[in-house]
Formats: C-alpha cells, sequence, structure tokens
C-alpha cells in the first residue's frame, strides 16, 4: 500500500498509508478525533492532511534516506556506479543511479552493499550527455569522481562505446574506474540468439506473436478478445528481453480454451 493512495479523503478506500495511519490513531487519541472531525467539515482548512503535505513529507524522508546512503558512500571512500537507461510509461527517458560500496562499519564480516539513489529524468540520452548527467549528480552528493573504482552498465553503445562511450569518457577522468559490462543482456542475446536457431522455436513464439497482431488490428477485434479472455491478455512479444516472452506464453498457456474461442468468435463474425 502506497504512502499517497488514488485518494486523498480522509474515511474513503485506497487513500493510503498516511491518512489510513492518521484515521487509526483518532480511534484511540481524543484530541486526533476532534481535529479530524473538524476537518471533514469542513471548520478548519489548516488539517495538514492534503495532498501537498503529504508529498513533502514523502519528499523529507526521501531526503532523510539519501542523505543516509551519501554518509555511507563517504564513509567507505571508494565506490563503484551501476547505471541504466530507459523510457517510461509517458516515453520520458529515466536514468537509475546505483552506488556500489564495501562497507567496513562491521567489525568482523566485511559486506557488500549496493544502493538506489533514484531516478532522474533525461533529455539526452547519448553518451556524452548520460556523461555530464551522472558527473553532475555525483558532484552534487560530494562524491568525488576520482574514488570511483567501477562502472556497470548494460550493453548499449551510448553506454559501453569504446570511443564516445559512457564508460570511456568516465575512464578518461578516472583511468581506475574500471568498466564491467552487465553479464544478463549478453545471457539475453545468447539465448535469444539460440531459441532463433531453433525451427519449432520460431514457429511457437511466430503464433503467439501472430495471435496479438490479429487481435489488435483492431477495437472490435480487441473486445472480442477480452470478452473471453478475461484474466491474462495477450501480450506483443519483446525483443530485447527474452524473459518478458512469459507473459505472452502464460496467456496463451492457461487460457488456450479462452483463446479458441474468441478465434472462433472472431471467424463468425467477420465471416
Amino acid at each position: 500500500m502506497a504512502f499517497r493512495g488514488s485518494s486523498n479523503k480522509l474515511f474513503t478506500p485506497q487513500n493510503g498509508k498516511f491518512l489510513g495511519l492518521i484515521q487509526m490513531l483518532a480511534k484511540f487519541d481524543p484530541v486526533m478525533q476532534k481535529h479530524l472531525a473538524l476537518a471533514i467539515k469542513g471548520y478548519t482548512s489548516d488539517h495538514y492532511c492534503g495532498k501537498n503535505i503529504q508529498n513533502e513529507l514523502i519528499d523529507l524522508m526521501s531526503q532523510k534516506v539519501n542523505d543516509e546512503i551519501i554518509n555511507r558512500v563517504l564513509k567507505a571512500v571508494y565506490y563503484s556506479i551501476i547505471a541504466d537507461c530507459t523510457p517510461d510509461i509517458s516515453r520520458k527517458e529515466q536514468l537509475s543511479l546505483t552506488i556500489r560500496i564495501v562497507d567496513l562499519s562491521l567489525d568482523i564480516r566485511v559486506k557488500i552493499k549496493e544502493y538506489f539513489l533514484r531516478f532522474f529524468s533525461v533529455s539526452d540520452s547519448t553518451g556524452l550527455g548520460l556523461t555530464e548527467v551522472l558527473i553532475e549528480l555525483l558532484t552534487k552528493h560530494e562524491l568525488e569522481i576520482s574514488n570511483c573504482r567501477g562502472q556497470g552498465y548494460d550493453n548499449g553503445s551510448n553506454m559501453k562505446g569504446k570511443i564516445n562511450g559512457v564508460q570511456k569518457r568516465i575512464l578518461n577522468l578516472n583511468p581506475l574506474a574500471l568498466y564491467v559490462p552487465c553479464g544478463n543482456p549478453s545471457l539475453n542475446l545468447v539465448i535469444s540468439d539460440s531459441a532463433r536457431s531453433s525451427v519449432k522455436s520460431i514457429a511457437f513464439f511466430g503464433i503467439l506473436q501472430g495471435l496479438f497482431i490479429l487481435f489488435s488490428a483492431s477495437v472490435s477485434r480487441w473486445k472480442i478478445l477480452i470478452d473471453h479472455v478475461k484474466i491474462l491478455h495477450l501480450k506483443k512479444l519483446c525483443d530485447t528481453r527474452w524473459e518478458a516472452k512469459i507473459s505472452s506464453v502464460k496467456a496463451v498457456r492457461y487460457q488456450v480454451g479462452d483463446v479458441h474461442d474468441a478465434l472462433i468468435a472472431l471467424s463468425e463474425i467477420e465471416g
């Protein structure tokens, strides 16, 4: 359950953890109970339960966690950076930044810790643009690039490029920041290429993709599909992430009868 819910009103469903906790406290605290009663009736505008107050509290907690992470990184001195870039649902490019350190706070055991800082919106996803964003973020948090000892990115040319990629530009600033390519994308490419060498695999996934294309070609066809297939809808095959294909497989695997009925209904309507 999120701190803020889909509703910002007291005593309504799905109004989040914050308002939910306030409502619970009001059951045992007469002062809080009276305060909420006045707020609900509109007798006071300073009830401190609105969305702006909730957002401010979220920002304060986020800053507190962020400060603690930076303090741990500064204490460790040396660190590595792990970054990835992907578009969100609004098609804006988002850069995630994770810091990896050796935790020396324990007297006996030494542990490797990874701390996710946050997502950052970027407008330039070239090697130069992403490098400038990373350097700006590290400088903002008082993390010196000279203390960076490692870089971890995916296999995109803008990240791993030997001339203009992020890893090369960081190496130019600090030769000790060794680049280690992410193993998962490499394994993903191996699996994808292996699957393409199998005629049965090509035919199997071709049928799944064909089903999606058939029903998504028009609104009326898609309505026929969802009228018959209630739970898992057909998914478009992902070309870049092999593991994402499981969603496409499940939709047919567990609802093959429903998909069959949808195909029959479509054939009867369109002839």
